[in-house]
Formats: structure tokens, C-alpha cells, sequence
């Protein structure tokens, strides 16, 4: 009679157990997305034995064009920079060999999309600032750093655009160059800049200052890190 007791205990005890056990695999709704009372994610879902599962979507760039960088999210679409180098012959051989010389040529534009990964464009109105003095015959690069989204929705980011032109050597060449911070409203147009060769010229500062890095500040203005031969803010 004892060991029928204790046989029935021990039974009721492992099915206990295994109501517990079923019990936390279904806590919060189901962890089969495709169930009723499934969760899923826009990006990910939930499975059997994990809580969160990551998924991927390729992205349909235009030719050539990586690197992506710099997202920023506005409420609706997400903001993103992507790049493309190209070597561009220049046509001209260095001075005394038949080795012909090539530009090296980075262009960065600016796309956005929905959070999913839909809806994928280039913002084309974007136009870098051209140093001034620029001419037929250069060939221009652009950067753009830490881009962010304004309380009122527009795109500010820190621009360096340059040309570049060789003459007889890589050692003899015309170069331009212009760093600027930039506001832009979404679909690329330039809505104000701050000429970084401006203010060196209006105040006689050091010939090596530009903006660092900045952030945007509830109230919308910007707070920018500038060096000179000390920070300045």
C-alpha cells in the first residue's frame, strides 16, 4: 500500500511538471508566429525556443552603390546614406612612363525607405555644394557625416565635396575642396548651409578648422564641435 502511494505521488508530481512546462512555452501567446495568438515583428518574429528571431531583407541599390551608413528615422521612412567608388581613367600618361593615370572618384547619395525595406528611393534633388572655383575637367567626390532628422523633418549632416584635376603626375594637380554643415528638407532640397571656408576667411582663424561632429537639440538648434588648435563648441 506504501509503494502504491508513493508511486501515485511521484505520477502526479511529473504531471505537475509537464503542465508547468507547457505553461511557460505558451506565456504571452503563442510562440508560433503562424498560430492564433501569435506574435510577429516587421523585421523578425518570435519561434519555439527563442524569444526574438532576426530577418534579413536584401536591399535593390542602384549599380555600384554600398556601403550603407548613417540611418535615421523620421516616424515614417527610414533615412540612409550608401556610396560608390569608381576609378576613372584620366587619359594621360605620368610624366616619362606609358602608366596611364586614374581618378579615384567616391560619390555618396541618400536613399530612403519604410521601416520594412519597401519603398526604396534615392533622394534626388540631393546635390552636393561645389568648391568654389570648380571647372570642366575636374572630377568631383562628396562625403557626407552624421546625419540626423530635425524636430521639424528636415535632414542636417556634415558635407565635404572636392575636385580633383592632375596635370603631369599625381604629385602635379588642381585640387578644390569645401566642407559644410547642411540642412535639407526630405526630398533634397537645400534649405540652409554653414561654409565652414566662410567663417576662416570672416575671422581670420586657423586655416585646418572644421566642424567635428554635432547633434540636434530638442528646441531644433544645433550644437556643433568645431577645431581649431582647441575645441571649440
Amino acid at each position: 500500500m506504501r509503494n502504491i502511494k508513493k508511486s501515485l505521488a511521484l505520477i502526479l508530481g511529473l504531471a505537475l511538471l509537464l503542465t508547468l512546462i507547457s505553461a511557460c512555452g505558451k506565456a504571452g501567446g503563442s510562440a508560433d508566429p503562424g498560430s492564433p495568438g501569435g506574435s510577429q515583428g516587421s523585421l523578425g518574429s518570435s519561434k519555439k525556443g527563442f524569444g526574438y528571431v532576426a530577418s534579413t531583407k536584401p536591399l535593390k541599390l542602384p549599380e555600384g552603390f554600398s556601403g550603407i551608413n548613417e540611418l535615421c528615422y523620421d516616424g515614417e521612412r527610414v533615412y540612409f546614406l550608401a556610396y560608390r567608388d569608381r576609378q576613372i581613367p584620366t587619359g594621360k600618361m605620368y610624366e616619362g612612363t606609358d602608366e596611364e593615370m586614374v581618378y579615384y572618384e567616391t560619390q555618396t547619395r541618400i536613399f530612403s525607405m519604410l521601416p520594412d525595406g519597401s519603398e526604396l528611393k534615392e533622394i534626388e534633388e540631393y546635390k552636393p555644394i561645389m568648391p568654389e572655383g570648380s571647372h570642366e575637367g575636374m572630377v568631383f567626390s562628396n562625403s557626407i557625416y552624421g546625419m540626423e532628422v530635425t524636430p521639424d523633418g528636415n535632414l542636417v549632416f556634415i558635407e565635404r565635396s572636392s575636385g580633383v584635376l592632375y596635370k603631369t603626375g599625381y604629385e602635379d594637380y588642381e585640387y578644390l575642396d569645401v566642407s559644410s554643415l547642411r540642412i535639407i528638407s526630405k526630398d533634397g532640397k537645400p534649405i540652409a548651409s554653414w561654409d565652414e571656408g566662410e567663417y576662416r576667411k570672416e575671422g581670420g582663424k586657423d586655416e585646418f578648422l572644421y566642424i567635428e561632429s554635432f547633434t540636434v537639440c530638442p528646441d531644433g538648434r544645433l550644437a556643433a564641435c568645431s577645431r581649431e588648435k582647441s575645441p571649440l563648441l
